[in-house]
Order: C-alpha cells, then structure tokens, then sequence
C-alpha cells in the first residue's frame, strides 16, 4: 500500500498543509516523468489523484479544513481516517502480507 507523508508545517494553517499536500503530489509526480520521459506530468498527476482515496492524520481542525479545501481543488471526496485507526492498517498489511507469502 504505497503512501506520501507530509510534514508537520510551522503555522499548520489549513491552507499550509492544503499547498504542502498539492506540492507533495506535483513533485512526486515531476520526479516520475523525469525518469519515465514518455509519462505526461498531467496526465500522471490526475491518475495519482484519482488512485488517493484515503488521508490519515489526527483529528486536528485545521488537518479536516485542508482534506475539504484539497477536495474541493481535486474535485473528489476522500476518506478521512484517524489515527485510532492505525491498529487497523496494520493488521490489514500483516494480514496481506501473510496471505501473499501463503500464496506463493
């Protein structure tokens, strides 16, 4: 399950972490048409945006504010989980993990 982390931001307004959460995209996206030159950098930003479907914070005001500003400029609606729900994650990846190794 590939993820991006973004940093905690000195002010942490909403807008800080809503340009620090698109600039993260867009640079992630600049890297892989940098080493992948028939990649079109629109075109891989929108399937990147597509492909996030989940963010994952604490319940701070300003972290909820910049997830609905970042909506609205991707024009799509992502889950929103919490920390509490890292229990989860990781018994999700052990468990895919195990049933990968089991598999093979």
């Amino acid at each position: 399950m590939p993820s991006a982390a973004v940093d905690e931001l000195a002010g942490g307004t909403a807008e800080d972490y809503t340009q620090h959460i698109c600039n993260t995209v867009g640079n992630l996206c600049e890297t892989y048409t940098y080493f992948n030159e028939q990649a079109d950098f629109q075109d891989t930003r929108q399937k990147m945006i597509d492909n996030i479907t989940s963010t994952l914070s604490d319940r701070c005001a300003a972290n909820h504010a910049a997830i609905r500003i970042v909506n609205s400029e991707w024009g799509k609606s992502m889950n929103e989980l919490y920390c509490h729900c890292i229990l989860l994650t990781s018994i999700a990846t052990s468990v895919h993990s195990a049933l990968k190794k089991k598999k093979a």
